[in-house]
């Protein structure tokens, strides 16, 4: 007498195992989709808030100032000078846009405001006597993907 032992065909098992890698694939296709989606909003966040930083400061440099400046003859550049009455006590403040940076400059002292500027989009303009500022700011994230923000504000002297 024999005994007939219960198990699964070979059919059956490749056909669990393509469910199961299917099953699995899925789930973490979509995990993935969706990390992905946050982190690329996180760094959109993180880049505005850098952003509207940089606004402040250069609206706080901007308001008791006397004057303003980009190069003689220049109505767009990747610099900008802040010219200050005596009385405040400092002469100038100097933006500068290079080498993906944002670089501030009072006193013969640099600060550097951003190292994700997109240099090649970021610039001073000066039209109709005010001032506007195009900041470009850029990250990689995961996957080799880059954000890029970009912010456009008109700022004013106080007089």
């Amino acid at each position: 007498m024999r005994l007939k032992i219960n198990s699964f065909t070979l059919p059956e098992v490749i056909v669990v195992l393509i469910i199961i890698g299917a099953g699995i694939a899925l789930f973490y296709g979509l995990l993935f989709l969706n990390w992905l989606s946050y982190e690329i909003e996180l760094t959109r966040i993180e880049l505005h808030q850098q952003s509207e930083e940089i606004f402040r400061q250069l609206s706080r440099d901007l308001l008791p100032s006397s004057s303003f400046s980009l190069g003689t003859g220049l109505t767009q550049s990747g610099n900008l000078t802040i010219f200050y009455p005596a009385f405040l006590g400092r002469s100038q403040v100097i933006y500068q846009i290079n080498n993906n940076q944002l670089v501030r400059t009072e006193g013969g002292v640099n600060y550097i405001l951003s190292e994700n500027l997109d240099s090649a989009n970021s610039f001073f303009q000066i039209d109709s006597g005010s001032l506007f500022f195009q900041l470009a700011l850029f990250q990689d994230v995961i996957g080799g993907r880059r954000v890029i923000f970009s912010n456009t504000q008109q700022l004013l002297m106080r007089n």
